[in-house]
């Protein structure tokens, strides 16, 4: 895993080390979003692609590129089946005019400028070309070909068989800088016959094949916050200051969660902990009989006066839900995480002024109270779109 993420690095800008405390609040200009502009119909576009790495075949990855239109992305990438390393995913962020980089296991994240940005610019843009084909830019005619122009980054070209009828799709992708050097292309692009989308193709920097790619899903439903397409670490609210403890702004990884509700709300967080807990336990030991090797994690759902309403079973990142279980997220999630200094420390105040904090236009969803071994706790509140 670790060398096809290497791969990528030496493909998409490299993230370089801050000394800045991730926690500070950035003193740098507010990101500013376009106004959102649908195209062909669609507000946004989710893919999820299995990606094999040249030489790393037997090591699948997955990336998850999320675009709301117009000015909006983020790419998101682990290795399949290691999705519980925490800290294995590389991210990449459009916001606006701005673009970040979050490598591996780290939490404070880098902007990219210059050289860096036009390639992330590029980048982003030619996947999008290719998902939203012939839609979302003014391609021209070039010979047989069709360019179009990344204003003030470069250009994208769209190349066709040699044969190919009028109506027909293009067999290549490729973009290249404003002075005319590659930047790097799509080649033996296969498209579905029942969508619009490719079905798969290469990704090729140079002479080099960097991996082969298979759109497994592409989604154009739902909606997204803005704060999704920024790094947590630069999130326009910045931490809010509640009590002793530092409120966070966090992602939530895609999971699938089993929810076993109470017959009536319970102030006992200690007692609940220990049903929840066994409930985990029974739930992993049934999971494993059919195959998985998941484990079930558990939490505690609140009401805004800080009792228990139900107990949550999650497992991240699920490449299927498992039977009697229900997918909450299909990409990762933002989130505000406010630490609690002791498992026990929670009142309405923490929950109001948890809840008080969320972006504007956000929702808040359920609390959820968290805990590790270490005797850690956290409260939970993930941010959904207002009109979700």
């Amino acid at each position: 895993m670790r060398c096809a993420l290497l791969c990528l690095l030496l493909l998409l800008p490299v993230a370089r080390v801050q000394d800045a405390d991730p926690a500070k609040p950035a003193d740098e200009a507010p990101i500013v979003f376009a106004p959102r502009a649908p195209i062909a119909g669609m507000r946004l576009v989710t893919a999820t692609s299995t990606l094999r790495f040249e030489g790393l075949e037997d090591r699948p990855h997955r990336l998850v590129a999320n675009y709301l239109f117009p000015d909006r992305a983020r790419w998101s990438l682990r290795a399949i089946g290691e999705e519980r390393e925490r800290g294995a995913r590389l991210l990449r962020y459009r916001a606006g005019e701005r673009y970040f980089a979050l490598a591996p296991g780290e939490v404070a994240s880098d902007e990219l400028e210059g050289r860096e940005a036009h390639q992330a610019l590029l980048q982003f843009e030619l996947r999008r070309a290719a998902l939203l084909w012939p839609d979302g830019f003014a391609w021209e005619p070039d010979g047989a070909a069709r360019v179009a122009q990344v204003v003030g980054h470069g250009t994208l070209r769209a190349e066709f068989a040699a044969d190919a009828l009028a109506s027909a799709r293009p067999i290549r992708f490729s973009s290249a800088y404003e002075d005319g050097e590659p930047c790097e292309r799509f080649e033996a692009v296969r498209w579905r016959s029942d969508a619009r989308w490719p079905a798969g193709f290469e990704l090729w920097l140079g002479d080099r094949r960097v991996w082969t790619e298979e759109l497994t899903a592409v989604e154009h439903r739902g909606d997204l916050l803005d704060c999704f397409f920024v790094p947590p670490d630069r999130r326009a609210e910045g931490p809010a200051r509640l009590g002793k403890t530092e409120l966070r702004h966090h992602d939530l990884p895609a999971r699938a969660v089993r929810r076993i509700a109470l017959d009536a709300p319970s102030p006992d967080v200690v007692a609940c902990r220990e049903q929840a807990l066994a409930a985990a336990l029974e739930w992993t030991a049934e999971l494993r009989e059919g195959g998985s090797a998941r484990a079930a994690e558990a939490g505690l759902e609140l009401d805004a006066d800080g009792r228990v309403r139900a107990l949550v079973l999650r497992v991240d990142a699920p490449d299927e839900v498992p039977p009697g279980w229900r997918a909450e997220l299909v990409a990762d999630g933002p989130a505000l995480v406010r630490e609690l200094e002791a498992f026990g420390q929670l009142d309405r105040g923490v929950l109001r002024r948890l809840a008080e904090s969320r972006p504007v236009g956000a929702r808040a969803g359920d609390f959820e109270l968290r805990w590790d071994e270490a005797g850690g706790a956290r409260v939970l509140l993930p941010l959904l779109p207002a009109d979700e």
